[in-house]
């Protein structure tokens, strides 16, 4: 991905996924930044930040961020609701509030 479109919010995604996984955490933030600069000219999704701070164990932002993106109406909820790596952040109550907030329709998670 990164030979074919380094600069596509996916692929800022993984490599910020992936090094904040390993440890990485000066390359999971300067991801994190490039998503940011993209998301102020219109190119990136406010959750795709929120998913590398939950890789790097940030929850708290990780919310942030994803109260950001229901707002924004662009909540990843396939990815919240399944994705194996974010399995602890469903048993979090904030995200029954999250869903709560969200103005389409959903149901909670099992």
């Amino acid at each position: 991905m990164e030979r074919s479109a380094p600069t596509v919010g996916v692929t800022l995604l993984c490599r910020g996924t992936l090094a904040a996984k390993q440890g990485d955490r000066k390359t999971a933030l300067r991801m994190i930044e490039r998503l940011n600069e993209m998301f102020r000219v219109g190119y990136a999704q406010q959750s795709n930040v929120g998913f590398i701070y939950f890789a790097l164990g940030e929850t708290d932002r990780y919310f942030e961020y994803m109260r950001q993106a229901a707002q924004a109406h662009t909540l990843q909820m396939l990815r919240i609701r399944f994705s194996p790596l974010l399995a602890s952040a469903r048993k979090d109550t904030r995200l029954l509030e999250l869903l709560a907030s969200y103005t389409r329709p959903s149901q909670p998670p099992k």
